[in-house]
Order: structure tokens, then C-alpha cells, then sequence
């Protein structure tokens, strides 16, 4: 059933019609678009939504021709799978490798895990504040709001980049524009 809201007065469309319309919405679409017709027949496994495909082995041979063919949603989410150790052994170093490809190609979600990592010293085991900010500062312009609270910080603290208090405001102020409430105390 669509409610359309032109006035105050609720309009029923076809009941045939919405129903149909409604299934079709529900319907489980692939997590990320591979226009082949070898990958349009594969139904994906998330590790975020358990629901798509029971099989994890077949699901994670699934991820991982799609990630070595340069797909960047299956880099990332192979990485979460290695880093996670869900369905294979924990392998950070592996899930630090498959982060890069994908940051490499503008994923946000892996730039952010990506500047995480240097962050807190993973890669070489060295804390290289530069790089993490480098890799704060794409994924905050593309409003992530975790890796604008850190952006944030590293202008404040001063890490890897010069003292900016107006910088660590602005950034701070657009992650709780976001609905980041963490960082209310910074005012």
C-alpha cells in the first residue's frame, strides 16, 4: 500500500501494484554493482547483514575473485572478514593489504580503516600520524563522521600536522553535525 502526501488527505494507489512494488524493494540486491554476468548470478554474503548467504567458504571465494579482479566493496569486505577471522583464520596482515586496495580506489569506509591502522602504528609498527591524517582527511570529505572526529583531534593535539584549533572545531562541529554526540565535550 503507497500513502502519497500531496495534502492532508492519504491516497491509496493499486493494491496490485504497491504489492508488487514492495516485493520488488525488498528483494536482496548484490552489495556492490559488477556488470559481468559471471558475478550477476552470485548472491554476495555480507558479514553485516548474516541473512544473504548461508555458505561462508563459497561466499568468501565469492569476495575474493571479486576483490582480485579490483572491486573495491570486496576488497573491503574481504578485509573485514580477515580481520575479523570470520570463516578463515585472523589474519591482520592480509586485512591491512586488502584495506590499502581498496582505500587505493576511494572506498571511504577503507580510507577511514586505512588511517586507523596508521593511527595506531599497524602498519611497520610505527605510528605515522602524517599518513593517518592523509587518510582522515579523504574519507572526512566524504562526510564520514568517524574519521572527522579524528581529523579533528589530530588538528587539536597537534599530531602529524600543525596546531589548528579552528580546523579541530570545524571538523568536530561537521562529525556532530552527523550525529556524532561523542565529542561534545571539546566546546
Amino acid at each position: 500500500m503507497i500513502l502519497l502526501r500531496r495534502t492532508r488527505k492519504l491516497k491509496i494507489r493499486n493494491y496490485r501494484t504497491t504489492r508488487k512494488s514492495i516485493s520488488l524493494a525488498l528483494t536482496p540486491k548484490p552489495l556492490f554493482s559488477i556488470k559481468t554476468p559471471k558475478y550477476q548470478s552470485y548472491r554476495w554474503y555480507s558479514t553485516l547483514e548474516q541473512d544473504i548467504l548461508n555458505d561462508e567458504k563459497e561466499s568468501i571465494e565469492y569476495y575474493r575473485t571479486a576483490a582480485e579482479d579490483g572491486d573495491a566493496e570486496s576488497q573491503y569486505q574481504l578485509a573485514l572478514i580477515y580481520d575479523k577471522g570470520e570463516g578463515v583464520p585472523q589474519d591482520k596482515e592480509v586485512a591491512k593489504q586488502w584495506y590499502l586496495k581498496a582505500a587505493d580506489q576511494g572506498h571511504t569506509e577503507s580510507e577511514y580503516m586505512v588511517g586507523s591502522i596508521y593511527l595506531n602504528g599497524g602498519f611497520d609498527d610505527q605510528i605515522d600520524y602524517r599518513a593517518a591524517y592523509e587518510w582522515f582527511k579523504k574519507a572526512a570529505a566524504k562526510d564520514h563522521s568517524e574519521a572527522q572526529v579524528n581529523l579533528g583531534f589530530l588538528y587539536l593535539n597537534g599530531s602529524g600536522i600543525e596546531r589548528n584549533m579552528i580546523q579541530a572545531k570545524r571538523w568536530i562541529k561537521r562529525a556532530m553535525d552527523l550525529g556524532v554526540f561523542m565529542v561534545d565535550f571539546v566546546y
